[in-house]
């Protein structure tokens, strides 16, 4: 190895961060045939080499340099683990940070589980589908509620609340729901808003 490198690992997902990419290239060369080996095989759609290197690294400046562009050059790329997308973005100090949001997919599958739920309990009670909703809604602010991610959380309640109401006006098509009325509704019955569980402030900290 001729620079250092870190694995990061969960169950069968892993990511190994390599501070040269000549190691990575070389590890990339034989994971599949070291894999093999033991009779496993590697996903060949998330089995890749990214460019993660920070904005600010070296040798994109030099890059940016040599190909005249003032905007830096290509952007670090993205990748997925644990349902979260890593990517680059700037801190409220202005300050190059590695930041993480729910990914897309696990987003719209949470959205399309509440769905499901409240199309098979339409006729329950009103205070029963809250009280499960609620609970849905804080197991997901229990595992996604990390800091930087509040966007993605206050995107998930309000799309629960679009399907609540909707499935809601499936009682009786007849006497629909207005906003106003499931305003008031809401006021007696509200959903737990976005909330950061995991801070990585506080961790600092302890």
């Amino acid at each position: 190895m001729r620079g250092k490198c870190r694995l990061i690992r969960y169950a069968d997902d892993f990511v190994i961060i390599f501070q040269q990419k000549y190691d990575a290239d070389r590890v990339m060369a034989v994971i599949s045939k070291r894999f093999e080996k033991y009779g496993l095989t590697v996903h060949p759609e998330k089995t890749k080499l990214i460019d993660f290197r920070a904005p600010y690294h070296p040798e994109r400046y030099r890059e940016r340099q040599s190909n005249n562009d003032r905007k830096g050059g290509k952007r670090p790329e993205t990748f997925d683990l644990l349902g979260f997308t890593h990517y680059w973005g700037k801190t409220r100090r202005g300050k190059w940070a590695v930041k993480r949001k729910t990914m897309k997919s696990r987003l719209a599958r949470s959205i399309q589980n509440i769905e499901q739920w409240c199309r098979e309990n339409l006729h329950q009670p009103v205070r029963m589908q809250w009280k499960t909703l609620c609970s849905k809604i804080k197991g997901h602010y229990a595992y996604y509620g990390i800091t930087g991610n509040i966007r993605s959380l206050s995107s998930f309640v309000r799309q629960v609340t679009h399907q609540w109401k909707r499935w809601l006006n499936r009682r009786n098509r007849e006497n629909q729901l207005s906003w106003k009325k499931f305003m008031l509704l809401l006021k007696c019955y509200p959903l737990p808003t976005p909330r950061i569980v995991q801070s990585v402030f506080r961790e600092k900290t302890t």
